[in-house]
């Protein structure tokens, strides 16, 4: 029943690559907000108290200049050539934004509320992607059932 081939599969297959999309251009457009909100927090606690924090603005500016563009365009164009292997590799390069992001959240030595939104909203979205691309990815080898609706 579930492994048959019909239209309506089809449609689901673009829907799961339309909703993996959705997510990475909306995560184009929260890169800068991270990057402008993190710096904004590193500032006030350099300023509040007191102390260095070049390597978390190393690590902010690394990861939203460099790395998540680099990861989001490897996704996008992974998630239109529809290709397991590269949509994989788009997981797998969540993996550490995803660490990044419960890092500053849990291990910081000083954490604020604003700190901790933003981290959130990133994991939320590298997550979201990563499963997204995950169940796509399993679509495509056929593991699981074209119906399965997102």
């Amino acid at each position: 029943f579930f492994f048959t081939r019909d239209k309506t599969m089809e449609d689901d297959g673009v829907l799961a690559a339309w909703t993996l999309e959705a997510l990475i251009q909306s995560d184009w457009i929260f890169n800068p907000i991270y990057l402008t909100l993190g710096l904004i927090s590193i500032i006030y606690k350099v300023y509040k108290f007191d102390r260095n924090f070049g390597t978390e603005a190393s690590v902010v500016i690394l990861l939203a200049l460099i790395y998540e563009p680099g990861r989001l365009a490897f996704g996008s164009s992974a998630n239109k050539l529809e290709k397991p292997l590269s949509l994989l590799g788009f997981v797998l390069l969540s993996v550490p934004t995803i660490v990044c992001g419960l890092y500053f959240i849990l291990w910081e030595q000083i954490t604020l509320r604003l700190d901790k939104a933003i981290n959130i909203v990133l994991i939320i979205f590298s997550g979201g992607q990563a499963l997204i691309a995950l169940i796509q990815t399993l679509r495509l080898v056929q593991l699981v059932p074209k119906r399965l609706r997102l």
